[in-house]
């Protein structure tokens, strides 16, 4: 059962939840992290999977480069690739996988992140390297501009 305690309403889980949450969280990271679509994107990004530094993805267009880290913890979420410099995130959302990342991703807002959510069907969609590089840039631009990370917040 929850715990509340005081007045500002303090909500404490159960630990044994709590574990089985990491230990979810921690299989779902392993999953992606072993996925061909993760590979590719971190080619894309400029780098080898097995760096701790990704690389840097020159989006071109007034953009800063970025350099992605991978499996970063956010906060008391682990996400798929983060530059901490400009505060972009970009999680790897395969088909099959239950649980959205719509919550991890307000609250990763909340604490001043821009987060990217790339679906793997989307990722498919685009046919050359040269789309999924364009696709990479639409979505990090979207996501660094003042006026989409606004309505965003919303």
């Amino acid at each position: 059962f929850l715990e509340v305690s005081g007045d500002d309403h303090v909500v404490k889980p159960p630990s044994a939840w709590c574990s089985r949450s990491r230990w979810a969280q921690h299989q779902e990271a392993e999953r992606r992290v072993t996925s061909p679509l993760f590979a590719e994107v971190a080619s894309y990004l400029g780098g080898p999977t097995s760096s701790m530094v990704v690389g840097q993805m020159n989006v071109g267009s007034g953009l800063p480069p970025l350099r992605m880290k991978r499996g970063c913890v956010l906060g008391p979420y682990q996400v798929d690739f983060a530059d901490l410099s400009s505060s972009v995130v970009i999680d790897i959302e395969l088909a099959g996988w239950p649980v959205t990342r719509c919550i991890a991703h307000q609250t990763l807002r909340h604490l001043g992140y821009k987060p990217i959510r790339l679906e793997q069907r989307d990722w498919r969609l685009m046919l050359s390297s040269a789309d999924r590089s364009a696709f990479l840039t639409r979505l990090v631009a979207r996501a660094t501009s003042t006026k989409t990370a606004t309505r965003l917040a919303r």
